[in-house]
């Protein structure tokens, strides 16, 4: 990066926090954008990864889909009934990888745009969520989930 270099640290779920090398001199570097930081260097075309986050104090989680090498990011919610799509092991996709399939009824999503295609919600979607681009990391516009004490 032009004017120093920065280092990140990334915890699941929280902000990322930034250490900035940059030289004294140098042009300020800007803060990380706000929202769920994911990171997908590692993450291969039909896989998923699941990240958690906060919607109006509840706890959610969504996910981000590599599609034929594109980024697709959804909420973890089936549209026919509101359960998470995985049974809590973070396998969203169909066995030949080409669809989001959801465990409960086997409702078969598009990756690309979400929406159904085999099963109870047929023509319905999933839900979308806005996300940027940061290095090897994504930033979902998300909340992040509130850290709890135990």
């Amino acid at each position: 990066m032009p004017g120093g270099h920065r280092r990140r640290e990334v915890a699941r779920g929280a902000r990322s926090r930034v250490t900035d090398g940059a030289h004294p001199d140098g042009p300020p570097q800007a803060p990380p954008p706000p929202g769920v930081r994911v990171p997908v260097a590692d993450l291969g075309p039909g896989e998923t990864r699941i990240f958690d986050y906060d919607e109006g104090g509840w706890d959610q989680t969504g996910f981000v889909v590599n599609h034929a090498g594109r980024l697709y990011v959804y909420t973890n919610r089936c549209p026919h009934v509101p359960y998470s799509l995985d049974f809590g092991d973070g396998e969203l996709m169909s066995l030949d990888r080409r669809a989001v399939m959801c465990a409960n009824h086997g409702a078969r999503f598009d990756p690309a745009s979400g929406r159904c295609f085999a099963g109870p919600p047929i023509g319905r979607s999933l839900s979308a969520l806005p996300f940027e681009r940061d290095g090897d990391a994504i930033v979902v516009a998300v909340r992040p989930r509130a850290q709890r004490s135990s």
